[in-house]
């Protein structure tokens, strides 16, 4: 095993030993706004992020998005058949589904551009999907690496409720530098394998790239 699977301590020692000897890169399209509820978008286009999630979406919300900042890839979590098909003739870039089961009945019913993804990473590929991802937050990276040497299927990483408050609490209690420990979990996402981290953190990772 040789460098960069290993990386020494010594060429962690300062900020600059670290910016050029890092094996993964982190940049503003590797990363997607996670809004907890619906609401603008202004300061995520502001902030150079390309994408932008509300799980718990609505189709006039994505409409809305749609006209705003139409350049802005949109994720949604679909949780039916018949909600990803609204959420899809809304404008919906990718919707995030509960099920192979239900991806591939939604499959024949979306509209042919809209990206479905499945939550399945146990097996090398799941055909109607055209990308998988993964909730499971920092549990997951060994899964995550799994599937992306074993399939050409991109992988996205959902950072959990969980995940973020801890991170959340911790900085504010001072037991943690808030910056360093957000960009060092996105950048651990991306070493893993992942294509892209949906993050409430984007748009400040963003800033601080």
């Amino acid at each position: 095993m040789s460098f960069p699977m290993i990386r020494l301590r010594r060429l962690r020692a300062s900020g600059a030993l670290r910016e050029i000897f890092q094996e993964v890169r982190l940049g503003k399209g590797d990363l997607v706004q996670l809004m907890m509820k619906e609401g603008g978008v202004g300061e995520v286009v502001d902030a150079g992020v390309k994408g932008v999630a509300c799980l718990n979406a609505s189709p006039e919300w994505v409409k809305d998005v749609k006209k705003d900042a139409g350049d802005l890839a949109v994720f949604v979590n679909g949780s039916s058949v018949e909600e990803a098909i609204e959420l899809s003739q809304a404008g919906s870039d990718v919707i995030l589904m509960p099920s192979d089961e239900l991806l591939n009945a939604a499959r024949r019913m979306v509209l042919p551009d809209t990206i479905l993804a499945s939550p399945n990473l146990t097996v090398t590929s799941t055909p109607q999907a055209d990308i998988c991802y993964s909730t499971s937050g920092f549990k997951s990276l060994d899964l995550i690496l799994s599937h992306t040497e074993s399939s050409n299927t991109p992988t996205i990483a959902v950072q959990p409720h969980a995940d973020i408050a801890m991170i959340t609490e911790a900085a504010k209690k001072g037991w943690l530098n808030r910056e360093q420990i957000v960009m060092e979990t996105l950048i651990g996402y991306k070493r893993a394998g992942a294509t892209a981290v949906l993050t409430p953190f984007a748009v400040e990772a963003a800033k601080a790239l």
